[in-house]
Parts: structure tokens; sequence; C-alpha cells
């Protein structure tokens, strides 16, 4: 790889860091500059992007959620059931 090549890949790991681009669009790019899944993966790790990193991007999007003042769905009245003791036999 030329430095050239390192530093695409260095300025997608960043975009992709600072959440410009999708996971997808990153190892898609990569991919490219590359030629193989096996070589993007080993440098995508290599540049701090492997699996760990996906769980810090779910954390992050999850403690984004809004929470406006009833407005959660689970604040509606769900309906309940009534039960009536069965009759058995004879």
């Amino acid at each position: 790889m030329n430095d050239f090549q390192r530093y695409l890949i260095h300025e997608f790991v960043e975009d992709y860091k600072d959440g410009y681009l999708s996971r997808r669009d990153l190892i898609h790019r990569v991919l490219h500059i590359t030629g193989g899944i096996a070589s993007t993966a080993t440098i995508l790790v290599a540049f701090g992007c492997g699996p760990g990193s996906a769980e810090e991007a779910a954390t992050e999007v999850a403690t984004l959620v809004p929470t406006a003042p009833g407005a959660s769905p689970t604040s509606a009245a769900s309906p309940t059931a009534t039960a009536s003791p069965a009759a058995g036999p004879g």
C-alpha cells in the first residue's frame, strides 16, 4: 500500500468515527482501495475500527434516544383481560 492509499484510508476512518460515513460505506471505500475483504478487515482493525468500535457506536446511538415527556409508547393505556374461574368437568 502506498502513502496516498494510506492517507485515503485514514481520512475515511476519521469520517467514519466522526459520523459522516456509515460502517458499510467505510468498508466499501476501503475495499476498492485494497482489493480484498481480508486486507480490508486487517487494515480497518489496524486503524482502530475493529469489532469493539461497533459496540461503542451502538452505545452512542442508544444514549441519543429522544425523551419527550408523555411521548413514550408504553404510556398509553393497555387493555386488560379479566379471567374467570373455568368450570371444571362434572
